[in-house]
């Protein structure tokens, strides 16, 4: 098996971060529209709970990826 360059490496890790930075920004609509839903339900309180905490695990998610990135 080849070995990869250090750059290659780099490049295929940009990738990966670029993916999972997408696919949590998907995640964060997906909550939006949840809290949303939630917000309009007096039932709903502690799944409205849930989400909030949710969105602030993805902001900072997010976050952490962004440092790397830069």
């Amino acid at each position: 098996m080849e070995k990869i360059a250090a750059s290659e490496k780099k490049k295929l890790s940009q990738k990966l971060l670029e993916f999972q930075k997408t696919g949590l920004a998907s995640y964060g609509k997906y909550l939006a529209k949840q809290y949303e839903s939630a917000a309009k339900s007096t039932s709903k309180n502690a799944y409205k709970h849930y989400i909030e905490n949710q969105i602030e695990l993805n902001k900072e998610k997010i976050d952490k990826i962004d440092k790397k990135l830069n």
